[in-house]
């Protein structure tokens, strides 16, 4: 059998990479191992790490993650991750592994497998915005060229990493793992929401916002949150509200959402969910709302409209449910009107297609794997750039 180790940051990315992990570690031919890292060891995100546990056979940590108040503070944490994962790969035996997407704390395993001469799957590789906002497309760019093997979620996004200059053999196109456990999910019922978030009336309208910290726009954070909690209170629609990402400028947004919760009867802030959870507060929402790329990746695969705000997701392929707007008030006002009073828009939003795949990306991936983990490792490891 072949070892894997499959490297997790938070419940979002665990959340994508989870069918990839179930199918894995169910077949005759691989044994993962997930590694919990980065916001799964936060307790102001939940301590995930208890999640990942419950869900998974075989689960070790590593703590790479101080609170990111400053850059100072990010730094410092990258070089703690490398300490660690320079012991754990010394006593750890992997025949690959493998990370998802474009968080900072990833380039920690990654270059570190590569000096331990240990081949690099990448799930969600290709993908790109249209401007410097964030160091997602840096750091994702990143991984691509140190990686061995690209499982991307769209024909264009295969296409960008084959102009990177990957080799032909190693890029597949599988579609977004998402879409699997959105395919399998075990939803709860309203009932059993009702039960666990209260606060909240799911007999009555209610919409799931998401607003990520943007590096470059720091100093306009604050103004962004006020204005879309602004617009969501003039529009009298109930808010469930999770926790922003642990990138610079979260604790402005957390101050704002924390003060909100504390005084508005109609918004609820969540500390952590389950994906089940989450899927299912997707599942019965009337719209999701903010600047995460759930609401890309996943929103049309519940049918449901999507209201992207701002500058983090430019240029991301996007479905007919998602309407990108300003973070001005009236913008986001006039959005929230078309997404809960426009019926050929919504109408739109329940037939329109996912981009991002079928739900079988678990199984395509495992097809892949079995063959390509089989050839000579020297072969998978040394690479030829075709530009």
């Amino acid at each position: 059998m072949k070892n894997i180790g499959i490297v997790t940051t938070s419940r979002a990315d665990f959340g994508l990479l989870y069918p990839i992990i179930n199918v894995l570690d169910n077949s005759d031919y691989f044994r993962v191992k997930v590694i919990a890292t980065g916001m799964h060891l936060l307790k102001e995100y939940g301590y995930t790490l208890k999640y990942v546990k419950d869900k998974c056979r075989d689960v070790d940590k590593i703590d790479l993650f101080m609170p990111v108040i400053d850059k100072c503070a990010l730094v410092k944490s990258i070089g703690i991750g490398f300490m660690s994962f320079a012991d754990y790969f010394v006593n750890n035996n992997f025949d690959a592994i493998m990370v998802l997407g474009d968080r900072c704390e990833l380039i920690v395993p990654v270059y570190s497998a590569m000096i331990y001469d240990i081949p690099i799957i990448h799930v969600f590789g290709g993908d790109s915005i249209e401007s410097y906002v964030t160091y997602d497309n840096n750091i994702r760019h990143c991984i691509t060229k140190l990686a061995n093997i690209h499982f991307t979620a769209t024909k264009e996004h295969a296409i960008r990493i084959k102009k990177l200059g990957e080799e032909d053999w190693r890029i597949f196109n599988v579609g977004s793992p998402a879409i699997d456990y959105i395919s399998s999910c075990n939803y709860l019922s309203k009932d059993e929401l009702q039960n666990k978030f209260n606060k909240i009336n799911f007999c009555n309208q209610y919409c799931v916002l998401t607003y990520h910290p943007v590096p470059t726009e720091i100093e306009y954070i604050g103004k962004q949150i006020d204005a879309m909690i602004q617009a969501l209170n003039l529009a009298d629609i109930q808010i469930i509200c999770t926790k922003p990402n642990n990138d610079l400028g979260n604790e402005i947004i957390l101050d704002r959402i924390k003060r909100e919760d504390s005084v508005n009867s109609k918004f609820l802030l969540v500390d952590s969910v389950s994906q089940e959870e989450y899927y299912s507060l997707l599942k019965y929402s009337t719209f999701m709302i903010g600047n995460t790329s759930s609401g890309i990746l996943e929103s049309s695969a519940f049918n449901i409209p999507s209201i992207n705000i701002g500058s983090r997701q430019l240029g991301r392929i996007k479905g007919k449910n998602v309407i990108d707007v300003t973070c001005y008030v009236d913008d986001i006002i006039k959005a929230v009107k078309k997404c809960r009073e426009d019926d050929n828009f919504r109408t739109i939003c329940k037939t329109c297609e996912n981009p991002y795949g079928d739900g079988t990306a678990g199984f395509k991936i495992l097809k892949i794997l079995k063959k390509l983990l089989s050839m000579d490792k020297k072969k998978l490891l040394i690479k030829k750039n075709t530009y």
